[in-house]
């Protein structure tokens, strides 16, 4: 319980400074915690001249990385991956490496009212029901969050042609689960598409309206896992205060954070940023273990087995791997 600081020996060092780069989020989150805790064990074991500066903003951190203007940036997986792969409007950023995964448990979810009537997506269109959706913006056609457009692409129809129906498409500000959830309670909104299932508000809505989450069939899950990366997965029965959904549910999996440095990073930076990661774990855990586990944004305790080896197609860093072989976690 977050004594990670006491229970390792300083261990080996770098003589030599350095100035650490990490490129952090544009608000308060888990990747500005993530650097901090790694810049923080990083600061036992090297020259005590040594800097760390965390930036925000001025572009994507994983580009940032792989054109050398940061050493170290945090990412969703399916981000990862995606950026790694590249698509048909993106260049593979194929110079990314891996230190480690830390763990979460995540997934999106379509929630609509019960009293909407519909069990299904493909009821919901075929009835073209006027919903009010709050979805996360991107840099889709439609406008929406590439999962979401690529979700509804799936079922024959563009997002924007809710209105047709009568409805309304709420594109939100930010990518921040809880704004879009927000909506819903404040009944701006009635239907929502969105992950961040630990988040307060989502556990708020389920408590106070009437509703339900829709599954997403098959080919839906598909053809995200070919554009996006992401894999599919099961809502368990109750996740919800013991009632929500009432059943097991099938959707897009959003689970794990990675921590990514470029291929160009000295093997012995790398193998000590892994070291910290493994060895200092319990001091990152320790802001998350206060809250249960389905309501934490990391799934404690990390287990160094699987922080080395669920990196996607992500190779390790060489310094990482040999950290991981060394320590028999591979």
């Amino acid at each position: 319980m977050g004594y990670g600081e006491f229970i390792t020996p300083t261990g080996p060092r770098l003589s030599r400074r350095v100035d650490l780069k990490i490129a952090g989020g544009v608000r308060l989150g888990p990747s500005n915690q993530v650097g901090a805790w790694l810049a923080q064990g990083l600061s036992k074991h090297l020259a005590k001249d040594s800097t760390f500066t965390m930036t925000a903003g001025g572009g994507d951190p994983l580009v940032k990385v792989t054109e050398g203007k940061a050493d170290l940036c945090y990412s969703t997986m399916q981000g990862a991956r995606s950026a790694y792969l590249g698509s048909a409007e993106e260049k593979p950023l194929n110079g990314l490496r891996a230190i480690c995964t830390l763990h979460k448990r995540d997934w999106y979810q379509f929630t609509v009212p019960i009293s909407l009537g519909v069990n299904s997506v493909e009821e919901l269109i075929e009835k073209r029901k006027p919903i009010k959706l709050a979805i996360p913006p991107g840099k889709s056609p439609s406008g929406v969050l590439e999962i979401g457009h690529s979700m509804f692409k799936a079922y024959g129809i563009d997002p924007r042609e809710i209105e047709s129906w009568g409805g309304k498409l709420l594109t939100g500000f930010s990518s921040r689960p809880h704004e879009h959830v927000r909506r819903v309670l404040l009944g701006e909104a009635d239907c929502i598409f969105e992950d961040g299932v630990a988040t307060t508000h989502w556990w708020e809505l389920f408590a106070t309206r009437e509703m339900k989450i829709l599954p997403l069939k098959d080919e839906a899950i598909a053809l995200v896992n070919k554009e996006m990366g992401n894999l599919g997965t099961i809502i368990p029965r109750g996740w919800y205060h013991g009632k929500v959904p009432d059943r097991e549910i099938r959707t897009i999996d959003a689970s794990n954070w990675m921590v990514l440095v470029s291929e160009k990073m000295d093997d012995e930076l790398a193998n000590l940023l892994t070291k910290c990661a493994v060895e200092y774990k319990a001091e990152f855990e320790a802001e998350f273990n206060m809250l249960p586990l389905e309501r934490s944004s990391l799934t404690y305790p990390l287990f160094p087995t699987y922080m080395a080896r669920d990196t996607s197609v992500i190779p390790l860093h060489p310094g990482a791997e040999r950290y991981y072989r060394e320590k028999c976690y591979l």
